[in-house]
């Protein structure tokens, strides 16, 4: 209940104006009971960040691993609206904490994996031969395209250029045998 809280606050007014005392209230929670789960707003962030990310990768991998459930899955991360919040809060913590910062390397480490291990997957699947980029390069150019890619709701060129990596990372599949 206090993640969705939060989560909804920091969809709504991005990480600096987000306010624990709101969250609580929306939590139905003590603001003394908030601090003995979290040291602060940014502990708190990096909570639903990790939840949500989680999310998103689990969704991605339960998927039937194709191409088309891939480009679907990464355009509503691109364009949804919460997505797209939560992404500007996020990148507003990153700026001013130094405790989202070193957050972020890590959960950066386990999402390039996690991609990486997907692109493989889908390969296998379609009997790629062999792709235009490694599976690693596809997802550090994925992340990058998340993470310094505009914030605004609609992105057809980011969604393109996510398409584009995506399937030059997948490759053509080789001709059934």
């Amino acid at each position: 209940m206090l993640l969705a809280a939060a989560r909804a606050e920091f969809v709504e007014r991005g990480f600096h104006n987000a306010n624990v005392h709101r969250i609580c209230e929306r939590a139905s929670m003590g603001i003394g009971s908030f601090y003995e789960r979290f040291a602060g707003k940014a502990e708190l962030l990096l909570a639903v960040m990790e939840l949500w990310v989680g999310d998103f990768l689990a969704g991605l991998q339960s998927a039937s691993a194709s191409r088309a459930d891939m480009h679907r899955s990464f355009d509503t991360l691109l364009t949804d609206a919460q997505s797209t919040a939560l992404r500007r809060a996020w990148r507003e913590a990153a700026t001013s904490e130094a405790s989202v910062r070193e957050a972020a390397d890590r959960l950066r480490g386990e999402q390039l994996r996690r991609v990486a291990d997907l692109i493989t997957s889908v390969r296998a699947s379609e009997r790629v031969s062999t792709p235009m980029l490694s599976a690693t390069e596809a997802a550090w150019l994925i992340f990058l395209v998340m993470r310094d890619g505009p914030l605004e709701g609609d992105l057809p060129d980011s969604a393109s250029l996510m398409h584009r990596v995506l399937d030059l990372a997948i490759g053509e599949a080789s001709p059934a045998v």
